[in-house]
């Protein structure tokens, strides 16, 4: 049986049909040859017969055949993870762990938790920590698997503003990084954290990194850190001032300046924090940077608050004069945007004949407040404009009006009568969007300077009508007639159920 056990290991590579035939010999002459149970089993596998090799192995007292059956299911589980099918993936990493206890069958494990969204934190969490300390030091590929887990699960975490057990999986360690400050690791976590809008928790490690082990970290390490908390506190101080929290912006641009002490973004920020309560003072400040390339959005944006309070003041004639000021500096930013949808929002129609106008009232299936057809449709979709350029900005944009949060939230209140939803439009004049609810529309159309034409839409595809000289647009469908007054820049989503 030896014998044919060893003709078996040397014929296995080269001709393992003949290998086969060998352990076969072999374990019909002696059923407890191990060696041979083993090679047979290999080979089975190699050529896929997993049934038969697991049937092979299946022998009480085998010392190695649980190890072999466990990395014939951990090379099926791979195989289940590489085709998408994680339920059996997970299957065959369980069972492959519960027979041979091997950290990277927990690895595995883990990973299915992690291939598919929505992610299981927890889980994943929970396997790391089981597999950390079977990984010996000198386990290349666990520890290769480990860490590369382990990193992908801190990004997760951060991505779901999950602090707590962002600290949790830096705790969980194998030997091999007990002794590693990871402080380039600790730097990319806080960074996605804070690019997914957890600040507080970003600052606060990085800080407490340059604090109390920064003579540890690599020089060049440490300047880029030190200009990644500049700007993180930069841009906190800008959603403490967008939240009318003058004091918090005012701690974030100090913080900030301690580590640079010339940085002209934050001593333009400073101008913002103190127009918070002290608007003629922040234009004073402001010409002390007037040579900053981002000076000129400043003054818009001082602008933009002076013209909101002129609006307060019950002035629209010097809100709209100090809109001017604004637009002639920087026009197309948010702050601008907004202040202008407040004074439209004001302002009449004068586009509107007096005919138009009773039509409007009559055809608009709403009720317009007290009766006054104001330009509506314009002042949402410069609100619309607004909201859009903060989220395309991102949460690193520096420069923000105080308290624009609390605007936004007023202005959308005061317009919530209007019944349709209204976008920004960068075409000339305006636009109608029609919605289909049920069923095909033939809507027929009629409006300014000779307007005329029939759009078509479904609940698959809806159909738009430019409207290039902008006034009311009569929408005729299923023998009502709908009045639609369009304005430039409007974006109008009209549903017809």
């Amino acid at each position: 049986s030896i014998l044919l056990t060893d003709q078996g290991n040397q014929l296995a590579a080269s001709d393992p049909r003949q290998a086969e035939n060998r352990y076969d010999e072999a374990l019909d002459l002696d059923a407890t040859n191990e060696e041979a149970r083993l090679g047979l089993a290999r080979l089975l596998m190699k050529r896929g017969f997993m049934a038969d090799a697991k049937e092979l192995l299946a022998v009480e007292g085998c010392v190695g055949c649980g190890r072999l059956e466990a990395m014939m299911l951990h090379e099926q589980a791979v195989k289940a993870v590489e085709a998408g099918e994680m339920a059996t993936a997970r299957g065959l990493f369980q069972q492959a762990y519960d027979t041979g206890n091997d950290p990277l069958d927990a690895l595995g494990l883990a990973q299915t938790y992690l291939a598919v969204e929505p992610y299981d934190l927890m889980q994943a969490k929970m396997l790391l920590e089981m597999a950390a300390p079977r990984i010996a030091r000198g386990q290349v590929e666990a520890e290769q698997k480990f860490r590369e887990l382990r990193y992908q699960l801190l990004m997760a975490c951060a991505a779901a503003r999950n602090n707590e057990l962002v600290e949790m999986v830096f705790r969980i360690r194998t030997p091999e990084l007990e002794e590693e400050p990871e402080f380039d690791l600790r730097f990319k976590v806080s960074q996605q954290q804070f690019r997914n809008g957890d600040s507080d928790p970003a600052i606060e490690r990085i800080s407490s990194l340059l604090e109390k082990s920064g003579q540890y970290i690599d020089p060049t390490q440490r300047e880029v850190m030190g200009a990644a908390l500049v700007i993180m506190y930069s841009a906190r101080a800008a959603q403490h001032l967008s939240a009318n929290d003058p004091v918090g912006a005012a701690k974030d641009i100090a913080a900030g300046l301690k580590i640079d002490d010339s940085n002209s973004r934050l001593r333009l920020q400073q101008v913002l924090a103190i127009a918070a309560n002290r608007l003629e003072l922040a234009f004073k400040e402001l010409e002390k940077s007037s040579k900053s390339k981002d000076a000129p959005t400043v003054e818009a944006i001082l602008w933009s608050l002076q013209a909101f309070a002129d609006l307060d003041a019950g002035s629209v004639s010097k809100a709209q004069v100090s809109l001017e000021k604004a637009e002639a500096l920087a026009a197309d930013i948010p702050e601008v945007h907004l202040v202008k949808a407040a004074i439209l929002a004001e302002l009449r129609n004068e586009d509107l004949k007096k005919q138009e106008i009773k039509d409007a009232r009559t055809l608009a299936g709403f009720s317009y407040p007290g009766g006054r057809i104001n330009q509506y449709p314009s002042a949402l979709a410069h609100l619309a404009r607004a909201q859009a350029q903060v989220v395309e900005q991102g949460v690193l944009h520096p420069w923000r009006g105080p308290g624009f949060d609390q605007r936004v939230a007023a202005l959308k209140e005061k317009l919530a009568f209007f019944p349709y939803e209204v976008g920004w439009y960068d075409g000339k004049g305006g636009l109608i969007e029609v919605f289909a609810e049920s069923g095909r529309k033939d809507v027929e159309f009629s409006g300014p300077r000779w307007l005329k034409g029939t759009a078509i839409a479904s609940p698959n595809n809806t159909a738009e009508i430019q409207v290039p000289n902008v006034g009311l647009v009569l929408l005729n469908f299923d023998g009502k007639q709908l009045g639609v007054v369009v304005e430039a820049g409007a974006h109008i989503k009209v549903k017809i159920p």
